[in-house]
């Protein structure tokens, strides 16, 4: 009698997969972020349950409608304008593999929503982003002070499976976590803005919604009172 046995493994993710999955692992990282350093209140947050246990907060949104970021009850325009930079503008990106880099940065404000002169930038979360020649799109994240916070176990070229991704979601929210009780509370004030960087095959005319190529002094920000 013979008998032969087989290593059982993950199947490599679909483009179409990948890209989901890596538009889910943007808003995990930044909503979570958002969340547990309090940029917005509690309430505006609503628990999502994800594969294989993952669980995260992200803004409260309509769900009824598809793609839409309106809000359910009483309209915040800063969690709305938070939640159409993602929905609207990086998930294109992402969709297109024109993004290459984003970060989440966070500056002291005055109370009227100016920025404070000569004030040192508070934290800022970076996501890098390697898109393979299957299709499969491949994210790390980071601090400021270069603190891993998020990295696929895969490499350019490489299957990456769903097993793996959901896992690695699970442990950079427990990252973030971490972080976060290692950090002094946010000013009362603060400017928070979202910066992104090209991919070098995106055209020089390309525009999206919420995003303005700009300097750095003029980037889009809003105030959290």
């Amino acid at each position: 009698m013979t008998t032969s046995a087989q290593k059982i493994r993950n199947v490599s993710l679909t483009e179409s997969q990948s890209v989901r999955i890596c538009k889910t692992s943007t808003n995990a990282f930044l909503s979570s972020i958002a969340y547990f350093r309090k940029i917005f209140p509690e309430n505006r947050f609503r628990d999502v349950y994800w594969a294989n246990g993952v669980q995260f907060p992200t803004l409260n949104y309509d769900r009824k409608e598809e793609n839409k970021l309106s809000l359910r009850k009483v309209e915040d325009p800063n969690v709305t304008l938070f939640a159409k930079w993602l929905n609207e503008g990086v998930y294109e990106m992402i969709e297109k593999k024109y993004l290459k880099k984003l970060s989440l940065s966070i500056s002291k404000a005055n109370p009227d929503g100016t920025s404070v002169e000569h004030e040192p930038l508070q934290e800022r979360y970076t996501l890098n982003y390697t898109y393979a020649d299957d299709g499969q799109i491949f994210v790390n994240g980071k601090t400021k002070d270069k603190t891993m916070i998020f990295q696929q176990r895969g490499r350019k070229n490489e299957s990456f499976d769903a097993t793996n991704m959901t896992k690695e979601v699970k442990q950079m929210i427990r990252n973030i976590v971490g972080i976060n009780a290692t950090l002094k509370p946010l000013p009362e004030h603060i400017l928070v803005s979202i910066e992104v960087e090209f991919t070098k095959n995106t055209p020089k005319d390309y525009k999206t919604r919420h995003f303005v190529r700009c300097n750095p002094e003029d980037i889009t920000q809003f105030n959290n009172k």
